[in-house]
């Protein structure tokens, strides 16, 4: 297993009060950032992160993560499926797409897929996530 599929420790599991949170993007880099972001955003919620949709499927069994941030690009694989996938697995989990290349296609099929918002990798910030996630587990 790759030291960066999972950003929490490898035997942890969310507490009763605390929330999940899974990151799934292709890009480390962007991966990364979320994470500490959402650690700014969340700080006591347990925040897992995947490469590819075979590792968030793993986790999503494993943690049940209220919040899923899945980027509709992930390598050769398709967010969207991967959404449709989390969503069958976890349907109490809430999906938000993410995407570098904002489309109106993308938006509808990922509603279809069963995600509940999409944003743009560019408008993600701080205070956008604060926003989105006290809208969501509210």
């Amino acid at each position: 297993d790759a030291p960066s599929s999972t950003m929490a420790s490898a035997g942890e599991t969310p507490g009763a009060h605390q929330i999940a949170l899974l990151i799934v993007d292709d890009n480390l880099r962007y991966r990364t950032q979320m994470h500490r972001l959402l650690g700014q955003t969340c700080p006591a919620a347990a925040i897992y992160a995947a490469e590819n949709t075979q590792r968030a499927l793993q986790l999503v069994s494993a943690t049940h993560p209220r919040l899923a941030f899945v980027d509709v690009v992930l390598g050769d694989e398709h967010g969207i499926e991967t959404a449709r996938q989390i969503h069958a697995l976890s349907p109490s989990t809430r999906i938000i797409l993410i995407s570098a290349y904002p489309d109106r296609e993308f938006h509808r099929l990922g509603l279809a897929a069963g995600a509940i918002a999409f944003l743009d990798k560019k408008d993600i910030d701080a205070s956008a996530l604060r926003e989105l996630i006290d809208d969501l587990i509210s």
